[in-house]
């Protein structure tokens, strides 16, 4: 099984064979530079032979010379930027030599959403002598590591690459900041480059001198973009959001992470019926069947985390004498977590998942257009839609008065409004985004509303079993709780429906 251990933060510089490194006392004054034990590392990297993997950013990788051989999976983490690369680095403990058989499945399954269907095979093995220098301040505690590695890389035993590389990696992410600056001033004035690649392996496949093109382009869309640029820029954002997050939830580390994955099927299902006319029914109907499949089995997940949340929070506010049956609560939650989640892995080892995300991609890449999206206009378009989820939105706000379940029914309704406007950001400029902002504070009081009710049903379930004294008066302070929380954002939602009526004002004027 794997560890998800800290965000693994670096430097990595190009160094000619004549670089000489500058004197790294000067990086900690008052503390110390230790030499470590040099080391010879042997790498086999796997990929798929069009480089899938690569493309995203991810490497998997057998590595042997350290502690122990270990396969190692690093995907990009969310601070992660060409100046300090942010890599969150997944251990698996290895037995016998790369290439002695197939990459482990647990191992594989981590990179599937990239691999999909295709197989992985080693494309490359890097040779690495590394000389070692650890960096402590004058607390004596380690806060880098810099390496002075010399590469030589090699494809089906022939060499194709040799190469300098230094690495500094910090230890600690709070010391990374500022640390990390003075190590790139020196390093830089020394005579060494930034690295133009992410890794080694890169570095390795492509001489060092271009990148590789991504799967999925996500660059932004122009404001005279065609109804055809909008549907394809909206579908690639969603594809992206879904696969860059389906290892964390594999890893069950983040809770953000199911909740991310929910979204991006929500968001792509919402921009198919956004541009329904424009885009050919025969694909996009089965896809967003799919999509609402894949958000069900997401969802039940996502739902028993918010209910967590919601009920870890209540009780730790609660009375002492209160909290020890209150515990009881949040095992039941716990178990029903654990079904869902259970159902969700399932789910995704499964070849239908598989297809979903090569269709996904399939579909951020070259969506099946009608002849009308190649030729109309995206702002007049996405206009046309807003008015009409608007107007959803009023009738629905309209006739909700104090019930629940309308007021939810509304929710709905402001998040596809939400969402069109959204996905014609690039066209529909400083009005549409202020919309957008403004129903999204709809959905936001209105979703909390929903959260406390929902809370409330299930607390009202739970009672109905046989429970003990302590927990069933328990369980009554926490209905009472969701009852309170409820009435706040019935409270709060005239004001945050007021704010989205002016920002369709604003939009409408300048339509």
């Amino acid at each position: 099984m794997g560890n998800a251990g800290p965000v693994e933060r670096e430097l990595k510089f190009e160094a000619g064979s004549d670089f000489a490194l500058p004197d790294l006392t000067a990086l900690v004054p008052g503390g110390q530079v230790r030499a470590l034990p040099p080391r010879r590392l042997e790498a086999t990297y796997y990929d798929t032979a069009d480089l899938r993997l690569a493309r995203w950013g991810v490497t998997l990788r057998h590595r042997t010379g350290d502690d122990q051989p270990v396969w190692t999976v690093k995907l990009a983490a969310a601070d992660d930027t060409p100046e300090l690369r942010a890599r969150h680095e997944i251990s698996y403990p290895a037995s016998g030599a790369a290439g002695d058989g197939p990459v482990p499945l647990d191992v594989a399954a981590l990179v599937q959403a990239y691999a999909r269907h295709e197989p992985l095979v080693q494309v490359a093995r890097l040779v690495t002598r590394r000389v070692r220098f650890s960096l402590h301040g004058a607390d004596g505690v380690a806060q880098a590591e810099v390496d002075d590695d010399e590469v030589v890389a090699y494809q089906r035993r022939k060499v194709v690459a040799r190469f300098r590389e230094i690495e500094a990696e910090f230890d600690d992410g709070a010391v990374a900041g500022g640390m990390a600056r003075q190590v790139a001033r020196t390093f830089r004035k020394a005579g060494a480059t930034p690295s133009r690649q992410g890794n080694k392996l890169l570095r390795a496949l492509t001489d060092g001198s271009h990148a590789l093109a991504p799967e999925l382009a996500v660059d932004g869309v122009g404001s005279h973009a065609t109804v055809g640029d909008l549907v394809q820029a909206a579908m690639a954002h969603g594809a992206r959001r879904l696969l860059v997050h389906d290892p964390h939830v594999r890893l069950d580390a983040d809770i953000e992470a199911v909740h991310q994955a929910r979204v991006a099927t929500r968001r792509m299902r919402s921009d198919l019926k956004t541009f329904k006319q424009f885009v050919a029914a025969p694909w996009a109907d089965p896809l967003a069947e799919e999509l609402k499949w894949l958000g069900g089995v997401l969802g039940a997940v996502r739902d028993a985390d918010v209910l967590g949340e919601r009920m870890g929070a209540h009780v730790e506010a609660l009375p002492e004498a209160d909290r020890a049956p209150a515990r009881r609560v949040l095992a039941a939650l716990a178990a029903e977590r654990e079904v869902a989640f259970a159902a969700l892995q399932e789910a995704m080892a499964s070849g239908r998942y598989v297809d979903l995300l090569d269709a996904v991609v399939q579909a951020g890449q070259a969506p099946v257009l009608t002849d009308a999206a190649l030729s109309s206009d995206g702002a007049e378009a996405l206009r046309q839609v807003v008015g009409k989820r608007w107007k959803r939105l009023q009738a629905d706000a309209k006739a909700a008065g104090d019930s629940d379940e309308a007021l939810h029914g509304v929710r709905i309704a402001a998040k596809r409004t939400r969402y069109a406007a959204e996905a014609g950001r690039a066209v529909l400029g400083k009005p549409g985004r202020g919309l957008a902002s403004a129903v999204a504070g709809v959905q936001s009081v209105l979703g909390d509303l929903h959260d406390a009710v929902v809370a409330e049903v299930w607390l009202r379930q739970l009672a109905r079993a046989r429970l003990a004294p302590a927990t069933a008066v328990t369980v009554g302070l926490l209905v009472a709780r969701e009852r309170a929380a409820a009435a706040e954002a019935r409270a709060a939602w005239p004001g945050a429906w007021t704010g989205a009526k002016r920002a369709w004002h604003e939009f409408d004027r300048n339509a």
